[in-house]
């Protein structure tokens, strides 16, 4: 836990004071929602290791302060186990859900090292998702898994968690309604949950990271915006 919270304070050191949300699931800034990443769903197997986020997303996707309308989203990101050639790999994914199916071919990140892909559903599943990767011509079906282990609070109070955590840091993006964008992503760290939530207005994101069984927020960074 630790290792995990100062991976996340590289930017700026962190303070631990609890800030647990008391207001109303509404009392979020709605129409400033660019992101909601409601879940992540893991797979591995000898070459790879995927995971699956489910998203609702703006688009164009661009830290620049102004959200624009949620759509479903879906990102499949591969990352390479032990060896294995990732980078020259002929990789391609299909989703099924419900009676739908939507397919993509995976492109590289090299930043990250890994392969990527996105599909636009018309709604995101809900407990009902296949994936087969076709690896090298050889199709493989993944049996994916959520990070999410036990209950967890909403987005809605993770946001609530962090502005009182900011003690008024964070004012503009409920009282102007042209000022800023929210993105919230649900992840994991040692079998626990948590919710990032970050505030960006263009210039600068301020980051909060707040444990998703308690409500706590537990950490904090602010870094330069991706132009």
């Amino acid at each position: 836990m630790k290792k995990f919270i100062a991976s996340f304070m590289c930017f700026i050191c962190i303070s631990l004071i609890p800030a647990v949300s008391c207001a109303k699931k509404d009392d979020i800034p709605a129409d400033k929602l660019s992101l909601i990443r409601y879940d992540v769903l893991v797979a591995e197997d000898d070459d790879v290791k995927i995971a699956v986020y489910l998203e609702k997303r703006e688009s164009p996707y661009r830290e620049d302060g102004n959200p624009a309308e949620l759509k479903p989203h879906i990102v499949i990101k591969a990352t390479a186990v032990d060896d294995f050639d990732i980078e020259n790999a002929d990789m391609f994914a299909e989703v099924i859900t419900g009676d739908k199916k939507y397919s993509s071919q995976f492109g590289f990140r090299p930043i990250s090292f890994s392969r990527e892909c996105h599909l636009s559903p018309q709604t995101l599943p809900d407990g009902d998702l296949s994936l087969i990767i076709s690896l090298n011509g050889e199709r493989r079906t993944y049996n994916l898994v959520s990070i999410i282990k036990s209950d967890i609070i909403s987005y809605a109070d993770a946001i609530i968690s962090a502005r009182n955590y900011a003690q008024g840091a964070l004012d503009a993006y409920w009282d102007d309604e042209n000022y800023g964008e929210i993105r919230v992503r649900v992840l994991e760290n040692d079998g626990e949950p948590y919710w990032y939530v970050g505030f960006i207005n263009g210039e600068q994101t301020a980051a909060y990271l707040v444990a998703g069984t308690t409500g706590e927020t537990v950490a904090s960074r602010t870094e330069p915006c991706e132009k």
